[in-house]
């Protein structure tokens, strides 16, 4: 028999809780390459949150694989074809890990426009690490502080608080995220908790709840608010390029809605984080995918385009081989 019971949820955004969900219970599934191949292509039926915009048929994609798949099947072969399904998602949180290999979608290569060694030679006066900080002082009293990803415990990001307090004399500070591929959002509002004056909204969430593509939640709001002992709340430059992602993207809508805060150099990558969840098959591979879709504070979604600067700038290939950061020094120029 196969038994219901419903369970607990929770999908956490900026201090809200949001709960649904049953659990079905029945036998094992077996470890065959059919029935592997069905658990992620159901799983990813109903859950994932992208296909309409990604322009996606899934039903369509599985009269193209299943077929491909016997009890003959190797484990290469079924990671190249699972592998080939993803692929149509162009979704950086869709992700397989095996033994033969990992599946993890990127957009085509982009100009960095980031040298982290220009940076701390010819721009920062000594120059401090803390695991995912670097940060110093730049000429005319400016703080400059690269965070280099959201993947570290959320703890050592409270080191935030020191800097802030070293730097509260500034007139104002670069908060560089250039090359941030993401990592937990939590640690990125502990970030932005240190730049905020009041409570502002900063974003909405939806996430996928029935079996149908288009069945979503309500919108909810999402909010930052000022956390630690103290806030800076001058003005502030918040550099990004097309390898700020993910997490990062969800530091960049909350630090965009900061009145005192201007968004300097390359649009960001365009994977905001969808709530992505991460599931194992029988065979023991792991994989994951999107539940959710989020939007602006102006109900603007940017995910596959990325978040556009209020002042776009590049790095010329003449000013990276003389040792220029060209978005560095506009930034600087502007918090003058």
């Amino acid at each position: 028999m196969i038994k219901t019971i419903t369970i607990l949820l929770v999908f956490f955004i900026s201090g809200m809780l949001f709960s649904c969900g049953e659990l079905v219970l029945g036998p094992d599934p077996e470890n065959t390459p059919q029935e592997n191949f069905q658990l992620l292509w159901d799983d990813f039926d109903r859950h994932y949150s992208r296909f309409e915009l990604k322009g996606v048929n899934w039903d369509s994609l599985y009269i193209i694989y299943q077929p491909q798949i016997n009890s003959n099947t190797t484990g290469e072969q079924l990671f190249d074809i699972i592998s080939s399904l993803l692929s149509h998602l162009k979704d950086t949180h869709a992700k397989l890990e095996t033994p033969y290999g990992i599946y993890h979608y990127w957009p085509k290569k982009f100009k960095r426009n980031f040298n982290p060694e220009i940076i701390e030679s010819n721009y920062l006066t000594n120059a401090k690490q803390y695991r995912a900080y670097t940060y110093g002082k730049l000429k005319d009293e400016l703080g400059y502080i690269h965070i280099k990803s959201f993947t570290y415990s959320e703890e050592s990001y409270k080191f935030i608080d020191t800097i802030i307090s070293e730097f509260k004399n500034c007139t104002g500070i670069v908060v560089d995220v250039r090359n941030n591929g993401g990592g937990n959002s939590s640690n990125a509002e502990i970030v932005a908790g240190r730049f905020t004056d009041t409570e502002r909204l900063f974003a909405y969430a939806k996430y996928r709840n029935g079996p149908n593509h288009n069945d979503f939640t309500e919108l909810f709001p999402a909010y930052i608010k000022p956390d630690g002992d103290r806030q800076f709340t001058k003005s502030i430059a918040l550099l990004t390029n097309r390898y700020s992602g993910s997490a990062t993207e969800d530091l960049v809508l909350m630090m965009k809605v900061l009145p005192y805060v201007t968004l300097m150099g390359d649009t960001t990558s365009g994977s905001i984080g969808g709530h992505p969840i991460t599931r194992e098959l029988p065979n023991l591979w792991i994989y994951r995918l999107s539940t959710g879709r989020y939007y602006s504070a102006d109900y603007e979604s940017f995910e596959g385009t990325g978040i556009p600067p209020d002042i776009p700038v590049l790095i010329t290939e003449s000013d990276s081989l003389n040792g220029k950061d060209t978005i560095l020094e506009k930034a600087m120029e502007l918090l003058q």
